[in-house]
């Protein structure tokens, strides 16, 4: 490690890094000064010097590398300090500071963000992580491609473990995790993958640290550091807890070492909990859980029983309803998905990984929305039966988006007696198996999640065995069509898509696991009630026939 020079010093520094180690992507590090009250970042993309590239999750095998990267991403922060005349006060790194001690469940770290509704991903012991490493090895030797590794939404956790080791010779460390600073700053609304959503939260930031603001002297935000705006701004926002004091910091867990910082600001939206109490950090969530709290309070379950208990007469012949209304392909599909996440093999096709959730009927940004009114080319959004991975979901329109470290997403669509729809209004050849893939490239695009983060991502379609053996969804359901599909799709805007083609959509192509699944081998080792619910779908749904 390259220490500091012994050069006079202007200024104290205070450095944030999203710990980052995706194959190509330079390290994203804020370095930043009190300038008059204001926390404001050096232009570091004008130095002739740039930070480490990550070099990929397989490479976290091999401590040489990790060790390599390291020490480039230490002597740059002290590169950096040296240009500028900056002496390094603290540095704040968005990652866990060590391994989950044995014997212990989770981190007082990560339980005091559970209790504050704050996800996170666990921390696995050193132990686990021997274990961890040996499975990613097995994966490799039988011929598992690295987009799919076990655990990759872990495995870069080493990579901060040595960042911590060998920077805390350089400055004080802490650790932070920038979603919770946006909690608490009260800016969470505002997923930072959306559109607007980093500058929302930049703007909450800028509140208390005084940038950006009107100083003409001041770095352009695109200037403040490496990768995309949704990483600078978590740089920045990690530098902006280093540059606090402790008593202007919030500890969620057990100082000193098991413990994560945030400002200490929107204090009125923080309550430090009783004994044995619930952590809370109010937003405009919560105002809809009280009331959804206070609806749930007036309805006694009677009315809850006695749908039921009319969903349950669908088979019988004098049914209130129409047996399709309870015995179809959402419904099954919903049954199996709950069935997966509480009981079935890890390695089923729709396991949930560590964190991951699931949910149906969301919708998925296009990248072919109107631009206009009256667009002849646009079409609004794509409305998935299920999707499986790391997302948030507006609770009511139902829109959907990445959380900032997405690991799994997984775009689920079911069939019982009809085929794929062969395409929109203004796009007749566009199918739906083209359209889900590039909304998936959309969702990635938008979330800053290039394929190479992402530990599994798919597109899935299942259908009854007779169907698929009936050959009704033809070669829908294969890269080449798809690939072809969206490509006429992205020619008919004349050049206006292309970047959006190249940068995203192959990329995620190359990297997406598309395949066509019977319910037979999905419900292998099903309970038998959901195999019965299956016999049922079949039983009510063989005349249905068409599209849907």
């Amino acid at each position: 490690m390259t220490p500091v020079s012994g050069q006079k010093r202007v200024n104290e520094a205070f450095v944030g890094i999203d710990v980052a180690f995706a194959k190509r992507k330079r390290l994203p590090v804020s370095v930043c000064t009190w300038r008059d009250g204001r926390l404001v970042p050096e232009a570091l993309r004008l130095l002739n010097f740039e930070p480490p590239r990550g070099q990929g999750n397989v490479a976290t095998l091999d401590d040489t590398r990790v060790s390599e990267f390291v020490r480039e991403a230490v002597d740059y922060v002290v590169q950096v300090c040296d240009e500028l005349r900056l002496a390094p006060r603290r540095i704040a790194i968005d990652a866990p500071s060590a391994p989950r001690a044995e014997g212990v469940h989770r981190r007082a770290a990560e339980v005091a963000m559970d209790k504050a509704g704050i996800s996170c991903f666990p921390t696995p012991t050193a132990t686990e992580f021997d274990e961890i490493r040996e499975k990613v090895r097995r994966h490799l030797s039988a011929g598992g491609p690295e987009n799919r590794l076990p655990h990759a939404n872990q495995l870069w956790m080493l990579v901060g473990f040595r960042l911590f080791e060998e920077l805390a010779e350089v400055a004080e460390c802490i650790e932070v995790f920038p979603q919770a600073t946006a909690r608490v700053l009260g800016a969470a609304s505002v997923h930072k993958g959306k559109a607007g959503g980093v500058e929302a939260q930049l703007a909450e930031a800028a509140r208390h640290t005084g940038w950006p603001g009107n100083d003409p002297a001041d770095p352009a935000f695109s200037d403040i550091g490496f990768g995309p705006a949704h990483d600078r701004l978590d740089a920045y926002l990690s530098a902006w807890v280093a540059a606090l004091e402790e008593s202007d910091r919030i500890p969620f867990g057990e100082a000193p070492g098991d413990v994560i910082w945030t400002p200490r600001v929107g204090l009125a939206g923080y309550e430090k909990p009783k004994a044995g109490g619930r952590i809370r950090v109010r937003s405009r969530g919560d105002i809809h859980t009280r009331r959804a709290e206070r609806v749930a309070t007036m309805v006694d379950g009677t009315w809850l029983e006695r749908i039921s208990q009319i969903q349950a007469r669908a088979d019988e012949p004098d049914s209130p309803i129409r047996p399709t209304e309870v015995f179809n392909e959402g419904w099954m599909l919903r049954l199996t998905l709950d069935w997966i996440k509480e009981d079935a093999p890890p390695d089923h096709p729709f396991g949930l990984e560590e964190g991951s959730s699931w949910s149906s009927e969301a919708l998925l940004p296009s990248a072919f929305l109107p631009r206009r009114r009256g667009d002849s080319l646009g079409e609004g959004w794509t409305n998935a039966d299920a999707c499986v991975g790391h997302f948030v979901q507006q609770p009511r329109r139902g829109n959907l988006s990445l959380e900032p470290e997405a690991a799994q997403f997984i775009v689920i669509e079911a069939k019982m007696f009809s085929g794929l729809s062969r395409g929109t209004k203004n796009a007749p050849g566009f199918d739906q198996a083209a359209r889900n893939v590039a909304c998936i490239a959309e969702v990635l695009r938008l979330a800053g999640r290039v394929p190479d983060e992402m530990t599994s991502l798919a597109f899935l379609v299942t259908a009854p065995q007779a169907q698929i053996e009936a050959g009704i969804f033809g070669d829908l359901v294969t890269q080449r069509s798809i690939r072809g599909k969206v490509m006429e799709r992205v020619a008919s805007y004349s050049g206006g898509r292309d970047e959006w083609l190249h940068e995203w959509f192959e990329p995620v192509l190359e990297s997406l696991r598309v395949e066509l699944l019977s319910w037979e081998s999905l419900l292998v080792g099903a309970p038998e009630a959901l195999t019965e619910f299956y016999a049922l779908c079949l039983k009510h749904n063989e005349r249905k026939g068409g599209q849907d």
